[in-house]
């Protein structure tokens, strides 16, 4: 492996690693150990890192929705519940 290759791949997942420390989809930390191979990078087919960066952050953003429109939906059950019986 050339030198500029394995430098950049070093980056990559020095990335990958500090991005999988602070978050994952979910919000909770995650470990460096709990690789998904997606992630994995392959010199043979580079990939665009802030496409991957920017497609992530969209995934994140859509689950912390999900998340919220979830608990809104238990709130308002939870609500309507609470009207019936006291009715």
């Amino acid at each position: 492996m050339h030198h500029a290759s394995a430098s950049y791949a070093l980056k990559v997942l020095l990335s990958l690693h500090h991005e999988r420390q602070c978050i994952n989809h979910a919000g909770a930390p995650q470990s460096f150990f709990s690789a998904n191979v997606q992630d994995e990078y392959d010199p043979a087919r580079p990939n665009d890192y802030e496409e991957i960066r920017r497609a992530r952050e969209r995934q994140r953003v859509e689950a912390e929705r999900e998340a919220e429109r979830q608990e809104e939906l238990r709130e308002q059950k939870a609500a309507q519940e609470v009207g019936i019986t006291s009715a």
